[in-house]
């Protein structure tokens, strides 16, 4: 079986959102995050993209800000997965009396920050390991810990903890950063593009190489943004289901 490798982007620029937290609980008042999902946040895009000035900070592109659960659900055992303030233990009678306090008061902060594209962010065929049916693992290389991401997400953070402050939190704290590991919403890997020379795809999702590969999802995305890719998937999806009814499916071949 042919590959649509030509180009040499297959597996290349590796996207993915870096989620840096902040945490914040309040004596004087209830949140009760534990009783909506994750996406019933509330989100502000003052600092996403360019929606801001950038004189001074050391950095291109931005960050969605939103406030919701501790984890992907906010119940006792999302709860379980958060780093306590600074002086808390995550054992004992000290923690019992943090979430005893807590538990309905706390809520976190996140930056879904964007990471660029870069072209040594990768997944490919290890050539050395095997999986149990004998076939070459997939091979992750991605760390997102460069400068302009690791400015970014300082001052994302920052950002981050004045919001708590400002509303009135008796404690705001980070959570510790990962190892630089691909955070949520992973994009890219067959990029779309307008030149088959540099990238995998064209504007429907169709290979460059083989005419009737279609590629559906958010690996086609040249680079991202502050915000989920759900609607984007969809609506790319959409349009590239148009153009295998209504024009491929007519004529077989290329669409460009």
């Amino acid at each position: 079986m042919a590959w649509p490798i030509s180009s040499g982007q297959v597996g290349k620029h590796l996207t993915a959102h870096m989620m840096p937290n902040v945490f914040v609980a309040f004596d004087d008042r209830y949140l009760n995050v534990f009783m909506g999902p994750s996406a019933q946040k509330h989100t502000i895009d003052d600092f996403d993209a360019d929606n801001f000035d950038h004189a001074g900070v050391g950095f291109i592109r931005g960050s969605q800000i939103s406030i919701g659960t501790i984890s992907v659900q906010g119940g006792p055992i999302g709860t379980t997965t958060f780093n306590p303030p600074p002086g808390i233990p995550r054992w004992g009678a000290a923690y019992r009396d943090y979430l005893a306090k807590y538990y309905a008061r706390q809520a976190a902060m996140v930056a879904q920050t964007e990471n660029l594209p870069y072209a040594d962010q990768t997944i490919d065929l290890d050539p050395n390991v095997r999986d149990q049916w004998g076939l070459p693992a997939p091979r992750l290389t991605y760390d997102w810990r460069r400068p302009n991401e690791l400015a970014r997400v300082e001052f994302m953070m920052r950002k981050m903890e004045e919001l708590g402050r400002a509303m009135g939190a008796a404690h705001v704290w980070r959570a510790p950063l990962g190892p630089g590991a691909p955070g949520a919403h992973h994009e890219g890997g067959t990029r779309m593009g307008s030149d088959p020379k540099a990238s995998v795809v064209n504007r429907y999702g169709q290979s460059w190489d083989i005419p009737n590969l279609f590629m559906i999802g958010s690996s086609t995305f040249p680079s991202m943004s502050g915000h989920n890719p759900t609607l984007t998937i969809q609506a790319l999806a959409y349009m590239s289901a148009d153009a295998i009814v209504n024009r491929y499916k007519k004529n077989p071949g290329s669409l460009l």
